[in-house]
């Protein structure tokens, strides 16, 4: 188990806020594009056809490897029983704007963008400063912690309505639009939920991250890590450490 960073966009931070508020109302999922430590530039992954082997991928160098089911997900970059404190934008006081976040203090105000809050850890915020990426958030800064309780690995398509609501989605209204609509059954419902998250992908990955990257959108039905978590709402140091 491990203490590690995540990044989360605005609205997914909200997602986030409104289950930590109302338990079953918001996100407790979060879907990445499948990693193997150790194999950097695997490819052809899928279930083995190998006896007494679950999974098969190519290396880099072109050579099959075959792996049990418990053996691969050792090799996960996430695991259950992890802690990912939760990385978003945010602003310091405009007084840091010329202050790197590795030299900031650890008592510095913060302001995150997903709804405006501000924490004051030990002096008071006079005016916001400048837009800081969620990447260089430190961790003190964080304000969410996840408590993850398990990682599937399966096709990106392989999502079901139960899941996608789990991802954040919801049926009265999607987290970037409203979408008013009515309950037209179960089955109705979870093809509803399971298109507002392919839309929701897509508006995060449906374009390749850099010229002649690799098609990571839902048509491509990427292999990925389901991740299910428990959100709290506090710093990571404020949790018991990671055994």
């Amino acid at each position: 188990m491990a203490d590690r960073p995540i990044l989360f966009s605005a609205p997914m931070v909200n997602a986030i806020l409104r289950e930590i508020r109302t338990p079953g109302a918001g996100k407790t999922q979060t879907r990445r594009l499948l990693k193997i430590k150790g194999k950097p530039g695997f490819f052809q992954f899928g279930v083995s056809d190998t006896r007494g082997y679950d999974w098969t991928f190519r290396r880099k160098d072109h050579v099959w490897e075959d792996f049990r089911h418990d053996d691969l997900m050792k090799l996960l970059p996430v695991q259950s029983g992890d802690r990912l404190f939760v990385r978003e934008h945010w602003k310091a006081c405009s007084q840091m704007d010329g202050i790197a976040p590795r030299n900031m203090s650890k008592g510095e105000p913060v302001f995150y963008l997903a709804d405006s809050m501000v924490r004051e850890l030990g002096c008071m915020m006079i005016k916001p400063g400048k837009h800081r990426q969620a990447m260089h958030m430190p961790r003190w800064a964080s304000r969410i912690t996840l408590d993850v309780t398990e990682v599937r690995v399966q096709r990106l398509q392989d999502i079901d309505g139960p899941d996608s609501a789990n991802e954040g989605c919801q049926l009265n209204h999607w987290i970037t639009g409203v979408y008013p609509e009515f309950d037209r059954g179960v089955e109705a419902d979870n093809k509803t939920l399971v298109r507002k998250f392919s839309e929701l992908w897509d508006s995060i990955n449906g374009t390749p991250r850099k010229p002649g990257g690799a098609d990571i959108s839902w048509a491509s039905n990427p292999w990925v890590m389901a991740i299910t978590f428990t959100p709290y709402f506090c710093n990571i140091d404020q949790m018991a450490k990671a055994a």
